[in-house]
């Protein structure tokens, strides 16, 4: 098992197996729309899955609490908050959430190293899998959801690969449950860095999506180069405008959601979920407008997806 270099913030770098994949926007909550929180998931279907460390450090606080009960999915009536101060800057701590552990205050933990079992509560919707949040907060606010540091992802200029295509691809279904189906997509995937994912357009930038579109209304978008994009420019996915931007760092790019309609074999769904990846994984997950909303796709099929 190796970790690869995901983000850093304040001197600290938290990192992720080379299997992962992950998010810094796919989610509604403030601290990913702030760029302040990456989500990280194991790519495995495994009923119980160990929450490893991202981090070298100390064990400094456990917290349990009541998460918010679910709608449309049974889950973990508690959670714990863990803090953990790393090595690389002892005046901050790294939290983390959606985890049940029995480790011990004062441990000492290694990147990769188990500290707890991962769980589904009631901050998930029913198509989030299990994952764990990471956030670098200052000690003296570690546990209110506004006030962590901004995370910078680590994604060098080295081995870049842009498939740019304006058509919808051919997709064939992966995989289904009773929460979305997994999509191959069998070409328009690109590479920055470690990073791989589906290539959108900001005028002459290309970039790698991460977001929930249209159904959680922003998004982010990976980039290299981003010294020719503006606020208010149009970001397109496969000839369809999907957004505009509404902020621009350095290697990262902010979007709201333009409206949109999303169909899969002429019927519409809630929208696609769009992860990075540390591996070459051609899959987006399609959300169905409710739960068992996609029982009529069968595995292996070939399926036609429209976006307007």
């Amino acid at each position: 098992m190796s970790f690869i270099p995901l983000a850093t913030s304040m001197g600290v770098t938290i990192h992720a197996r080379n299997e992962d994949f992950f998010s810094f926007f796919n989610s509604p909550y403030y601290s990913h729309i702030n760029c302040s929180a990456i989500d990280i998931y194991p790519n495995t279907e495994n009923p119980i899955i160990p929450a490893l460390s991202p981090v070298d450090g100390i064990v400094s606080r456990l917290y349990e609490f009541k998460p918010p009960r679910p709608r449309h999915f049974e889950a973990s009536e508690t959670e714990k908050l863990m803090l953990i101060i790393p090595n690389e800057n002892h005046k901050i701590y790294v939290r983390i959430l959606h985890i049940d552990s029995q480790i011990q205050v004062g441990t000492r933990v290694s990147v990769g190293d188990q500290v707890g079992i991962l769980l589904r509560s009631g901050f998930f919707n029913f198509w989030t899998g299990k994952h764990i949040h990471v956030e670098v907060r200052c000690l003296e606010e570690p546990l209110r959801a506004k006030g962590g540091y901004v995370l910078e992802p680590i994604n060098k200029d080295y081995n870049i690969l842009s498939q740019r295509t304006n058509d919808i691809p051919p997709l064939s279904i992966s995989a289904i449950n009773e929460d979305y189906a997994l999509a191959d997509v069998e070409n328009g995937l690109s590479r920055i860095g470690n990073f791989w994912g589906l290539e959108c357009r900001i005028g002459s930038t290309f970039g790698i999506l991460d977001g929930g579109i249209p159904h959680y209304q922003h998004g982010g978008i990976h980039a290299i180069d981003t010294a020719s994009v503006r606020v208010g420019d149009a970001v397109w996915l496969w000839g369809t405008e999907i957004g505009r931007v509404v902020q621009v760092s350095k290697n990262l790019i902010h979007f709201k959601s333009t409206q949109l309609s999303i169909s899969v074999n002429g019927k519409k769904i809630r929208g696609l979920s769009l992860h990075p990846w540390l591996s070459k994984a051609k899959v987006i997950r399609i959300i169905p407008e409710y739960p068992r909303g996609l029982q009529d796709l069968k595995k292996g099929e070939k399926i036609h997806l429209s976006i307007a």
